[in-house]
């Protein structure tokens, strides 16, 4: 079976709820043969075609379609190693492959909604540095 992937690369993840790939740019790769598609050749073509240092850490998420990224969003390799599940990730017969410079673990997922709830609370408040100099 054949598919298109299309790669968003060079983005970051928005913090949750309501996530998203933002600053992105997308490479497409067209077709590939989903029973030999690896994690290796999704970082060869990366590093050969697009540019990324092969020494940076690389992590691959894929999207379930019309799904939300804050929960249907899984590792790369996971989705992988069961071949039999690739057809439920694509959408028209394309795979969205997301690239992150940052590991998504359930910690930092956790640590970037606090931190963005502490912005939300404290905007408009004065700092603690306007408070020293003042």
């Amino acid at each position: 079976m054949t598919f298109k992937v299309l790669l968003h690369h060079y983005g970051r993840f928005t913090s949750p709820p309501h996530r998203e790939f933002v600053d992105e740019l997308i490479a497409t790769i067209d077709p590939v043969d989903i029973d030999t598609f690896s994690a290796n050749q999704v970082k060869l073509i990366l590093t050969n075609y697009v540019g990324y240092d092969k020494n940076s850490p690389t992590f691959l998420y894929i999207k379930k379609p019309n799904c939300s990224l804050d929960s249907y969003r899984v590792p790369f390799e996971d989705a992988i190693q069961e071949r039999d599940t690739i057809p439920m990730y694509a959408h028209h017969n394309r795979l969205h492959v997301y690239v992150s410079r940052v590991e998504l673990s359930p910690l930092v997922v956790a640590e970037l909604f606090r931190d963005e709830t502490n912005k939300r609370e404290n905007q408009g408040k004065p700092s603690c540095a306007k408070k020293l100099f003042d």
